[in-house]
């Protein structure tokens, strides 16, 4: 198994200890999270969980995010509004 630094939720929690977050590391991870439930709405899937959730690790000034927990995710049906 990968071994990762520990959760969104407690970076969050540490970061707020010594502020201010870095902002590159902020739209790094935001990126990466978007970037994953993107595509896991392509394929039907609603994770619908929580930060803890979110696994991190650092990689020198670069953060890796990984959504791990699917207990509590969904599939759904997309219907299309055309829009």
């Amino acid at each position: 198994m990968e071994q990762l630094d520990g959760d969104l939720h407690q970076l969050i929690k540490e970061q707020c200890k010594n502020p201010p977050f870095p902002q590159h590391v902020a739209i790094d991870i935001i990126s990466q999270i978007a970037i994953g439930m993107a595509y896991l709405h392509k394929k039907g899937i609603f994770h619908g969980d929580q930060a803890s959730n979110v696994l991190v690790t650092h990689h020198g000034a670069h953060a890796l995010a990984k959504i791990t927990n699917f207990g509590e995710s969904q599939s759904m049906q997309l219907v299309s509004h055309g829009l």
